[in-house]
């Protein structure tokens, strides 16, 4: 019976049964401490989304990261890594998360460590409030202090360390305005002036960096491609086109009754993930098949452009370029 089951999901789940990948070799994670701050990108499409939509041209090319986290300690004493993450507060045993993420960079606040262990404690603290716990993630991720309604994965480390009288990690920066932005500025509701910069940790003077760390077997042309993708859809934005929208059926919102601007967000969302996995999934046949070996790096951009441009009527629609976002 076991081995029918067995077969029956290899022939009709193909799509789910995914090569084993080799486990990361880890950093030295007993340098980690309560309080310590980590930033952390997966290097997928999703991550460039957050890291490149409100950016000018000038800092795409720098080391950015697109979330953050805290350590801290649970109640038996085991070292754990929480906050916002994927829009809901959560936290996982140190070694299972860093093995999610592509590049991890490690800050520590220059203050007394009963302070950071007070800011982990508040953490803590919130996490297991589910008042707090299931708090609306916030959206226009512009921290608002003092503020526990509404919650992102900076802005709670913010509050956290302004709770214990410590500066903030992250500073706010504006936006640098496009097509994208307007259209996220709409499903919002509200004129956007301005998001923290996980980033900007690196230049605070009350911050230390600890160390940096990148996943080495994770597939780096990969990491490249979902930059181009989401540098490809700026770009179609800036030229009067949209991500179609998407109503396919997902796991995880059959538990919950989301909000109209949850709702749409995971739209745009799912439509990016479909037209990343399909962008990619093209370009690895294309690389089995031995397309893409003896290549120049110019013909290498023009295969790219050339599996851009055969999704794009799946996923893209025209609309008239529009005007800044003013609220109502």
């Amino acid at each position: 019976m076991k081995i029918v089951i067995l077969f029956l999901v290899s022939v009709l789940l193909p799509s789910c049964i995914l090569p084993l990948q080799p486990k990361p070799m880890l950093p030295d994670l007993s340098q980690l401490r309560e309080g310590d701050i980590v930033l952390t990108t997966n290097g997928n499409a999703r991550s460039w989304f957050f890291v490149l939509a409100a950016n000018n041209s000038s800092s795409r090319d720098q080391k950015v990261f697109s979330h953050a986290e805290m350590v801290y300690r649970d109640s038996n004493g085991q070292l754990m890594l929480g906050g916002v993450f994927d829009g809901a507060m959560s936290g996982e045993d140190l070694r299972k998360r860093f093995e999610k993420f592509y590049r991890v960079a490690v800050f520590r606040a220059n203050c007394s460590f009963e302070k950071r262990k007070k800011a982990a404690d508040t953490l803590l603290a919130w996490l297991r409030d589910k008042r707090l716990s299931e708090a609306e993630f916030d959206y226009s991720m512009s921290y608002e202090p003092g503020r526990t309604d509404k919650f992102f994965c900076a802005g709670i480390i913010n509050e956290a360390f302004r709770m214990v009288g410590f500066d903030y990690p992250f500073q706010l920066r504006s936006w640098d305005p496009n097509q994208l932005t307007i259209h996220i500025e709409e499903i919002v509701g509200t004129r956007l002036k301005g998001l923290l910069d996980i980033n900007s940790i690196y230049r605070s003077n009350n911050y230390r960096l600890v160390f940096e760390w990148q996943n080495e077997q994770r597939v780096n042309k990969t990491v490249d491609l979902s930059k181009k993708t989401i540098l490809y859809l700026l770009e179609q934005y800036e030229k009067g086109y949209r991500l179609l929208s998407t109503d396919e059926f997902h796991l995880g919102m059959a538990f919950v009754d989301p909000s109209e601007v949850e709702h749409q967000f995971a739209q745009m969302q799912r439509s990016l993930f479909r037209f990343s996995k399909d962008v990619i999934s093209t370009w690895r046949r294309l690389a089995r098949r031995g397309k893409l070996n003896g290549l120049t790096d110019a013909e290498r951009e023009q295969f790219i452009r050339a599996v851009f441009t055969q999704f794009h009527e799946k996923y893209f629609y025209y609309t008239t370029p529009a005007p800044a976002f003013s609220e109502q």
